[in-house]
């Protein structure tokens, strides 16, 4: 891979002087054949890959697994920074730097890891903090134009003042990581991509405020001072949502405290990742009952559906299972990889990396649809109040 310098996006300082991240803030390294790159031109599919990678505690057999599946974007959570777990590794960069290709890199550290919540590695321990954590999008190629952050207002769990209480000592909070990635396609020239890891301390009411932030945000691309304000094209870019959304309430989890919150007992019955299914799918979204609070976002979380046509195409639990807690906790699907139905054609899609990681990678291979009248007379201008 060509050699490239990681940046803080905000400051502009090389990471090689500055060793310290900041919670919420974009690291961002471009090789300068990528920086240099007229508009990029093809009408070939991409694959577009999701996972959690378990901190990269597997980091050569996660990079492996990722030159076998050969990923045009990938959207990665739960990559180590400096952590003691990992070796002090830059989990991001080391997967970059031996991937094939040019890559644009981002990441963004979620929480800060406070040594001392697991024995330490020299005490015969798994070790556990002195770095950070946080969420990725690699893209390979193609240039990425913006990159921003969605900082979670929900936080159905205090971390920092809780985080111990669990054996889990961090400071921080959930952020969802977005890009602005050029397709080269000509009817959909970019897609806007998100990386989410929400919260898993939490019922099913705080995971779906969460995933409307996240459709609020790219309900607001329009508005002045939004990256996509000057973001020039014909077309508004098509949303592509992937991440481990911890829709874990199913099985024994639902005896779990830490999963419960006021509108747990009416979903006793339906595992949530069920629920989801529910909502994006249009035939039964209006049947399903939702807990809309008195959060704006939730309320328009419906909205938001309807007008998106969002959808996983990944099969149903048992096939579609992402993560197996032990002891039967929980066999679960956790991880989403969520498209355009009106935009995006699934030419393939796939599961795998079990054994890599403690999450299954989700990868779909996509082309644009063809141009229509209703594809072409869709404006973001929808979901303006």
């Amino acid at each position: 891979s060509t050699q490239s310098t990681w940046v803080c996006s905000r400051c502009h300082a090389s990471k090689r002087t500055r060793s310290d991240p900041v919670l919420g803030e974009l690291w961002v390294s471009a090789p300068e054949t990528i920086l240099c790159f007229e508009p990029f031109r093809s009408e070939l599919p991409i694959k577009i890959l999701t996972w959690n990678i378990e901190r990269g505690l597997k980091l050569k057999s996660i990079i492996s697994e990722l030159k076998r599946l050969n990923p045009d974007i990938m959207l990665l959570q739960e990559l180590d920074f400096g952590c003691e777990r990992t070796n002090g590794t830059n989990v991001c960069e080391a997967i970059a730097k031996e991937l094939d290709g040019d890559w644009s890199v981002v990441f963004t550290p979620e929480f800060e890891e406070i040594r001392g919540g697991r024995k330490p590695i020299e005490e015969g321990g798994q070790g556990e903090g002195g770095g950070w954590h946080g969420n990725a999008i690699l893209v390979r190629g193609r240039r990425l134009l913006q990159t921003w952050t969605v900082r979670h207002k929900v936080k159905p769990f205090d971390w920092s003042l809780e985080g111990h209480r669990i054996y889990e000592p961090r400071n921080g909070a959930r952020v969802s990581l977005a890009a602005l990635v050029e397709t080269g396609w000509q009817n959909l020239p970019l897609l806007c991509c998100y990386s989410a890891h929400l919260e898993n301390i939490s019922g099913p009411n705080g995971r779906l405020l969460q995933l409307s932030e996240i459709l609020e945000d790219y309900a607001s691309i329009k508005k002045v001072g939004h990256p996509f304000s000057h973001a020039n094209s014909t077309y508004p870019p098509s949303i592509v949502i992937g991440g481990d959304m911890n829709t874990l309430f199913t099985g024994f989890a639902r005896a779990s405290p830490t999963h419960w919150d006021s509108t747990a007992l009416q979903y006793f019955t339906i595992a949530e990742s069920e629920l989801w299914r529910r909502l994006l799918n249009s035939n039964t979204r209006n049947n399903t009952p939702i807990p809309l609070s008195n959060h704006q976002c939730g309320k328009d979380l419906i909205n938001y559906l309807e007008q998106l046509n969002l959808w996983d195409p990944f099969p149903e639990p048992p096939f579609g299972v992402t993560c197996k807690k032990p002891q039967h906790y929980y066999s679960a699907k956790l991880d989403w990889l969520m498209v355009q139905r009106h935009h995006l054609k699934v030419d393939n899609f796939s599961k795998g990396g079990e054994t890599v990681s403690d999450h299954s990678w989700l990868c779909v291979e996509v082309s644009p649809m063809q141009r229509s009248s209703s594809f072409s007379s869709f404006t973001l201008q929808t979901f303006k109040k």
